[in-house]
């Protein structure tokens, strides 16, 4: 596995995620808010693969070579099977959420990802997420999710998401050299082990808000 292949699959992913983020725009302005919830959500998460896909980057950088069932295992690990984890990797980017208002924030997100899809018991009534979930609502996630996805395009040196399919698989490479001479330089360590260091960021709200600042500049 190279630089190459990872670019390839970010760019697979930014698309994906542009997708689930119109489809939850459509479907948010014909009134069908817990799908539409549901959609930005997961465009949200999605985020998660990009951010960890640049510390995996970093790695091969590094010169650790991954083989593709190792990165496949990767994703199946417990930084993807929990999704509050997952859900942290994703805030690490997204703009204006510290370490303490990204775990509050999360407790919520995914509490509402739950009954934007299923039928539960409110008050001794069976309801369905469209008998209580609101416009509001929709629109807070479709927001989180369009910010994060900006945020990205303009790492990558475009002005809009409309822009998304300009994204070339050189352009994401330069980005994962560009971060890895930056995130090298402000914590002033070679030879890490970024995978390994990830998880520890997400679990530490120092390491958290640091790394934050870090993609910042």
């Amino acid at each position: 596995m190279d630089i190459k292949d990872l670019a390839g699959f970010e760019k697979a992913i930014i698309n994906n995620i542009e997708e689930l983020f119109e489809e939850a725009n459509w479907l948010h302005r014909f009134g069908h808010f817990p799908r539409a919830y549901t959609l930005s959500y997961l465009a949200f998460e999605e985020n998660a693969k990009i951010t960890f896909l640049t510390f995996l980057a970093w790695d091969i950088f590094a010169g650790k070579d991954y083989s593709n069932k190792e990165i496949e295992n990767l994703f199946k690990s417990e930084l993807f099977t929990n999704h509050k984890l997952k859900l942290r990797i994703a805030f690490l980017k997204l703009p204006g959420y510290d370490y303490q208002q990204s775990v509050q924030q999360i407790n919520i997100l995914n509490i509402l990802k739950n009954k934007s899809i299923y039928a539960d018991i409110f008050e001794g009534e069976i309801c369905k997420p469209s008998d209580f979930f609101s416009k509001n609502q929709s629109s807070i996630m479709i927001d989180i999710a369009k910010n994060t996805l900006e945020k990205r395009v303009e790492e990558l040196g475009f002005t809009q998401i409309k822009h998304v399919k300009k994204i070339t698989n050189e352009v994401i490479e330069i980005y994962y050299q560009k971060m890895k001479n930056l995130f090298d330089s402000q914590f002033h360590r070679k030879n890490w082990n970024y995978i390994d260091y990830l998880k520890c960021i997400i679990k530490n709200e120092t390491l958290f808000n640091r790394v934050k600042e870090t993609f910042r500049t």
